[in-house]
């Protein structure tokens, strides 16, 4: 093995650089909410939490959020004034999981979201179907074993 003694002016520069390392590599963040940009914030409201039976926590006229009454540690959701309607599929989603994706599907449909059709899943029997929430958010809905499923 070599070594390599560090004396000095260097020694205290590699201490100084690895504490600022430690620093930055040490993240003071959390993920605390996803948020929603919705022409119709009461409209986006009403479907979310009906979808995912949340609780309109916080109402103002340019953030509202919405809560699981049942989870208090489940993330909430906010939903924010956009300016128009949204035009391009988005590079991030929400998933949603139950143990029946074709049940959630109807209820879902029932409270006004729609299923993409045409969406290429590369598989011929996927465990997900692709949907738009009323504003034209996608989102899945994963169909996973029960036993892997977190209900309260």
């Amino acid at each position: 093995m070599t070594y390599l003694a560090v004396r000095g002016r260097a020694r205290r520069d590699l201490e100084a650089a690895a504490t600022r390392l430690d620093r930055v590599d040490s993240p003071q963040l959390y993920l605390a909410r996803i948020v929603i940009d919705a022409v119709d914030i009461e409209r986006s409201a009403a479907f979310w939490c009906g979808a995912l039976g949340y609780e309109v926590t916080h109402k103002s006229p340019e953030f509202w959020v919405l809560s699981d009454p049942k989870r208090p540690a489940a993330f909430p959701l906010g939903i924010q004034p956009a300016e128009g309607e949204k035009r391009t599929i988005s590079p991030l989603h929400i998933e949603l999981f139950t143990d029946d994706k074709n049940r959630e599907r109807a209820r879902l449909e029932k409270l006004g979201a729609s299923r993409v059709r045409n969406w290429s899943y590369g598989t011929d029997d996927p465990n997900w179907i692709v949907m738009r929430d009323p504003d034209g958010h996608e989102f899945c809905v994963c169909e996973m074993a029960r036993e892997s499923l977190r209900f309260p």
